[in-house]
């Protein structure tokens, strides 16, 4: 079983093509580790050096000294930003600085140095392909595109994605990116079309519910659009959330019970049983 069709998919994503399991005399002998999403570059893993990659509800994050290092790009720091150059393409791109290393987002990265960018959630593999000339040709033409406009894109692709998977059933419940409060009332008309176009629902929570799950997450004060199809999970993930206060209320958050929330949690997430582990393990 593989995680796209090869005679569909776009020919230079052939290479990325990730074996999910193999079947030899009706067992199982292989089943692909999706603990951890794979970052794919010419075919091949892209190796870390500064840590793993961060996922964060709607967005996967890398080192960016460990994405340039690997496609021999020039880095140059600014304040609170890096400016990646790879040939002729180069982008200015915001950084989320973890343990010393500055962390950016895997998408704007590539697509702003002229690689498209597709994610495969089968296999949690990020392939990246280079544009057409025609397409890069295109984009240069275009008058560039404000920090503002480049981020309401990407929120609008990532929901779409969401919806998606969730109208297809891969999964029960997804979060949109995090989003500052002032931004609600025009994401909110984006969302509410895409979320009709694929039959989906959206709740705005204030208060993300983060637990050992997401222990590396900072919202500072942003929101974030859940994602679902049936009320039943939002009913779901809403009574997670007032069962981790009320045992906060009542002084009954130990450790077990902490890890038995996340562990909830990360089923109604549709994470694998070992991506849950690892999550916990790690905060």
């Amino acid at each position: 079983m593989i995680d796209r069709d090869y005679m569909t998919c776009p020919e230079e994503e052939i290479k990325d093509i990730q074996a999910l399991m193999t079947v030899s005399g009706g067992e199982v002998v292989y089943t692909k580790d999706t603990s951890e999403p794979t970052l794919l570059w010419q075919g091949k893993p892209v190796t870390l050096l500064s840590g793993a990659l961060i996922e964060q509800p709607g967005t996967i994050y890398a080192s960016a000294s460990d994405l340039a290092g690997n496609i021999s790009a020039v880095l140059e720091r600014g304040e609170g930003t890096v400016t990646v150059t790879c040939g002729e393409q180069s982008a200015e791109l915001p950084v989320k600085t973890v343990n010393g290393a500055d962390y950016v987002p895997v998408r704007a990265f590539f697509e702003g140095i002229g690689y498209a960018v597709t994610w495969y959630p089968d296999s949690r593999t990020v392939s990246t392909s280079r544009m057409s000339t025609a397409d890069t040709s295109e984009a240069a033409a275009q008058p560039p595109v404000d920090e503002y406009s480049f981020r309401l894109g990407n929120f609008d692709g990532t929901v779409g994605a969401f919806c998606d998977v969730i109208m297809t059933g891969a999964k029960e419940l997804a979060f949109s990116d995090p989003f500052d409060p002032e931004d609600e009332p025009l994401l909110t008309s984006y969302v509410a079309k895409k979320c009709e176009g694929y039959g989906v629902k959206y709740y705005i929570d204030k208060d993300l519910l983060l637990t050992k799950l997401f222990s590396t997450v900072e919202m500072d004060g942003q929101w974030v659009y859940i994602l679902y199809a049936d009320d039943a999970v939002l009913q779901e993930y809403l009574e997670l959330k007032q069962e981790e206060k009320d045992m906060i209320a009542a002084g009954t958050y130990t450790e077990k019970a902490q890890i038995d929330l996340a562990t909830r949690y990360g089923k109604l997430m549709g994470y694998s049983d070992a991506h849950i582990a690892a999550s916990i393990a790690g905060a």
